[in-house]
């Protein structure tokens, strides 16, 4: 599958200062998936621990798949702590894929 990097995608990569190879990193070999049932984002994630400002930290990539144009569409990357991801599993927002 190709990859298409959304403008926002792009914009919060480059100004959060994160590495080009980190989304290929963490979409390839994840440590966590999940989908998001958030009716407004409806997104799968995928969730790898790697270094962001000198300290391990669990980056996040939000991303849909186009099958029927054979892509996978990267939207956001961020940084969360891990009790943040407990929180969302436990309350729903977040289900193990």
């Amino acid at each position: 599958m190709k990859i298409h990097y959304t403008l926002h995608f792009k914009l919060k990569e480059s100004g959060r200062s994160f590495p080009p190879t980190y989304s290929k990193k963490i979409f390839y070999k994840p440590d966590y998936k999940f989908f998001d049932n958030d009716p407004d984002n409806m997104s799968n994630i995928s969730v790898k621990e790697l270094e962001y400002g000198g300290v391990p930290r669990l980056v996040v990539i939000a991303h849909t798949y186009n099958r029927s144009q054979k892509r996978v569409i990267m939207k956001t990357i961020y940084v969360i702590w891990s009790y943040q991801m407990t929180n969302w599993v436990s309350s729903g927002k977040w289900t193990r894929r």
